[in-house]
């Protein structure tokens, strides 16, 4: 993903909204590449045998190894998804921040309409 800032950041709030939804979507195949772990592996989970002493030694482990891998993808997922959240909570305060920012300005905006005209409304431009 590029959103044309290099290695430094600018709150766009439109580049940053597409951010996070991309990664949403990201994170949404993560939990899924994690949930469907145990099927992906499924038609290979018993190349250790069935009832040998090779197969009670490998079996037990394979099984944790499998669980390893699907709560690590889990936990990426996890851990990318409170990432994308933790932006979210950046566009907020910026979208807030220049709301404020867009009513301040029209306040004084509003403000130096009277300045230079008696107090009595809109200058004339005369002084």
């Amino acid at each position: 993903m590029s959103y044309g800032y290099g290695s430094y950041f600018e709150g766009d709030p439109a580049k940053l909204a597409a951010f996070i939804s991309e990664a949403r979507s990201l994170t949404k195949r993560l939990r899924q590449v994690a949930n469907d772990f145990p099927a992906a592996v499924g038609p290979t989970s018993m190349w250790y045998g069935v009832n040998d002493d090779y197969a009670l030694e490998m079996g037990p482990q394979a099984d944790r190894e499998f669980t390893y891998v699907q709560d690590g993808l889990n936990l990426v997922a996890e851990g990318f998804e409170n990432s994308v959240e933790g932006h979210f909570v950046a566009l907020q305060k910026i979208r807030s921040t220049q709301s404020q920012n867009l009513d301040d300005i029209g306040g004084l905006r509003g403000s130096t309409d009277s300045v230079g005209g008696g107090g009595g409304g809109k200058s004339d431009g005369k002084h």
